[in-house]
């Protein structure tokens, strides 16, 4: 699975070396997963599904969600349901000319070629794409408070990023964890790390990871 990801979902821009079979930022994705167990996962951006795909096998392996009890051998989910996520791009393509399109490719214009690519990673069932913009996505499907984790990664100017981390914030659950891709200071294709400098005071909490293109974890606290 490992040498698929690295030669089916490239490129990605995740510290990853298809040389050393080295996923990079792709072991966060996953460990995060795995480890708290999501129900629902909301992934805005990817240029050829590797941080999506990341996230949808994790679910796949959890084979339930939440955690009601921890030993020092076994861990109880919450329930027996499994998690899923819901991948959000319109499909832009740099290449078209596409406004906003932040250097994607526009991979993800055919559905069947979109169930496809689920299906030969064994994720079909797990993973839902919505062919629009994050905005769109808020206004038509989203529920309040049901996101337990969120991936950044869509329109990489200081509003369309700020707009995401924002209004996304009021569907987070309490404690939810959001990851940030392309926040390393000065890195010219992304507003990323002045967005994060001037989010609303009190709305998240973040450690910025230092590594080009960057990563930032962060947290949601308070209730606005």
């Amino acid at each position: 699975m490992v040498t698929r990801l690295l030669t089916r979902s490239m490129p990605a821009f995740q510290v990853t070396c298809e040389d050393t079979q080295n996923l990079g930022m792709g072991y966060l994705y996953y460990g995060i997963a795995r480890l708290l167990r999501p129900r629902e996962v909301v992934v805005i951006g990817s240029k050829a599904g590797f941080a999506p795909l990341c996230f949808a096998l994790a679910v796949r392996d959890n084979e339930g969600t939440g955690v009601t009890a921890v030993t020092h051998s076994a861990t109880e989910p919450a329930s027996r349901e499994s998690g899923h996520v819901d991948f959000i791009d319109p499909s832009y393509s740099v290449d078209r000319g596409d406004p906003n399109h932040s250097y994607g490719l526009g991979m993800w214009d055919d559905p069947e070629e979109v169930d496809a690519r689920w299906c030969e990673f064994g994720v079909d069932g797990f993973i839902t794409h919505f062919k629009m913009t994050s905005a769109e996505y808020l206004a038509s499907v989203a529920t309040a408070g049901g996101i337990e984790m969120l991936y950044v990664d869509g329109d990489h100017s200081y509003t369309g990023m700020r707009h995401d981390l924002v209004e996304f914030s009021h569907l987070l659950c309490p404690d939810a964890i959001v990851l940030v891709h392309d926040v390393h200071p000065g890195f010219e294709y992304s507003d990323g790390y002045e967005v994060l400098q001037d989010l609303p005071q009190g709305l998240y909490e973040a450690a910025r990871l230092p590594i080009v293109p960057g990563l930032a974890l962060l947290r949601r606290i308070g209730t606005t």
